[in-house]
């Protein structure tokens, strides 16, 4: 008796393993859960229905039995899910990729767009500081052209003025060699033998380096010069070349050439070079380049 047990166990444990396999196969798998699916009530009614087995069968047979749902609908659906469904996946899996890669595409078309119109933004701006450069190149040459006429005027003006002075000492030379020649007719041969024993006992003093400053103001202003030293007017003074005359109704000094101091200037002007230079010698040293 437990001999006939254990055969009866040991063939359902090989009918439950071999379900098992077939249960694994998507086929069998996916017909046996269409089939629950649309006869579970017969199943229920089978195994858990009080009622004798007789009459469960003859419900079952009567009211649940049927061929469209007990055979033909699973079947259909597990050779749908087999046969056609991975087909579907595959297509809706072929569909997604190619949205992705469409939309991947258009996120690419996007950054290039973006990267171009940052080039053209930065090429515009390039022109734009070009533009500017050149601008603040003109405007500096502009500047510089407005100082270099300002300088040329500013030339034209001192050469005017060097060329009214050139005029106006050689128009007191060609007097003083006037006025010399008068006074040496007035004069003796030994008193002209004597100024000029004394004015080339003067060309070697230190007085002489002054002469020129101080001849000039005395012979055109009646005045000495405002950054003379009092030392060496005094000099000129003690020494019979300058003599000084107060005005003091006017209160006001003024500086005379002595005889000797006159006989001096006139042989200093008379002897001394005058180097005159042409407007454009003078404007072609002030420019700037």
């Amino acid at each position: 008796m437990n001999h006939k047990k254990q055969e009866v166990k040991d063939l359902f444990n090989a009918l439950i393993d071999t379900s098992k396999e077939r249960i694994r196969n998507p086929f069998v798998g996916t017909f046996l859960l269409s089939w629950l699916f649309f006869n579970w009530k017969a199943f229920v009614t089978l195994f858990f229905s009080s009622l004798e087995l007789e009459q469960r069968i003859s419900i079952i047979e009567s009211s649940y039995y049927s061929l469209k749902y007990t055979l033909w609908i699973p079947l259909i659906l597990a050779t749908f899910y087999v046969g056609i469904l991975p087909y579907i996946m595959a297509f809706i899996d072929y569909i997604s990729k190619w949205g992705w890669r469409w939309r991947k595409e258009s996120m690419t078309d996007q950054k290039i767009f973006d990267i171009q119109e940052k080039q053209r933004i930065a090429q515009e701006e390039n022109i734009l500081e070009t533009i500017k450069a050149n601008y603040r190149d003109k405007a500096d040459l502009n500047i510089k052209i407005e100082q270099i006429t300002q300088q040329l005027n500013e030339s034209h003006e001192i050469s005017n003025e060097l060329q009214e002075t050139v005029e106006n000492l050689m128009k007191e030379r060609e007097s003083l060699i006037e006025r010399l020649e008068t006074s040496k007719s007035k004069l003796s041969n030994s008193e002209i033998d004597r100024l000029e024993g004394e004015y080339e006992k003067f060309k070697n003093s230190e007085m002489f380096e002054y002469f020129s400053s101080i001849g000039s103001s005395v012979s055109r202003y009646n005045s000495i010069p405002n950054n003379l030293d009092h030392l060496v007017l005094e000099k000129f003074i003690q020494t019979g070349i300058i003599k000084e005359s107060r005005d003091d109704d006017h209160e006001r000094i003024t500086y005379h050439f002595t005889k000797e101091g006159e006989y001096f200037w006139r042989k200093y002007v008379l002897s001394a070079p005058l180097n005159k230079h042409s407007n454009e010698q003078e404007d072609s040293d002030d420019l700037p380049f």
